[in-house]
């Protein structure tokens, strides 16, 4: 199944949320969204809500591309 572009920004600004799942065979030339599977699981808005507010500074990648622009 195919990652939507939101959740793979969610997924690389905020690694512990969501149910994330890495492709075996992702290319680093690819769209970086085709990195990730998902699946149709969906979390209430309360329960997301609740693990928004508990994450700390350090649970947030401020820059997840970093690595990509080197160069």
């Amino acid at each position: 199944m195919k990652c939507d572009l939101i959740q793979a920004w969610i997924y690389e600004h905020f690694p512990a949320l969501g149910r994330k799942q890495l492709r075996d065979t992702y290319v680093e030339t690819e769209p970086h969204a085709r990195h990730y599977v998902t699946g149709r699981a969906t979390s209430a808005t309360a329960d997301v809500r609740v693990q928004l507010d508990a994450l700390t500074y350090d649970e947030v990648i401020w820059s997840p591309y970093g690595v990509h622009r080197a160069g």
